[in-house]
């Protein structure tokens, strides 16, 4: 489980990077102030860099989305 305030600080930084594409505005995002919850991001090694600059557990994220 991942706290809500970490979700909204990994939501900002989608946010604010221009590699990301917002999916659907307001997107998990209907108890907080965030934009949305949910990003894409075609190239993976970008997404990669992205989680490790904000010291997100890449092994946890990508083991979950693609097992």
């Amino acid at each position: 489980m991942i706290l809500k305030s970490i979700e909204c600080e990994t939501a900002e930084v989608f946010y604010r990077n221009a590699l990301t594409e917002i999916v659907r505005k307001g997107f998990g995002s209907s108890d907080c102030k965030c934009a949305t919850h949910l990003f894409y991001i075609k190239n993976k090694e970008k997404t990669e860099k992205i989680l490790k600059k904000i010291s997100f557990s890449i092994c946890y994220s990508f083991s979950n989305l693609f097992a």
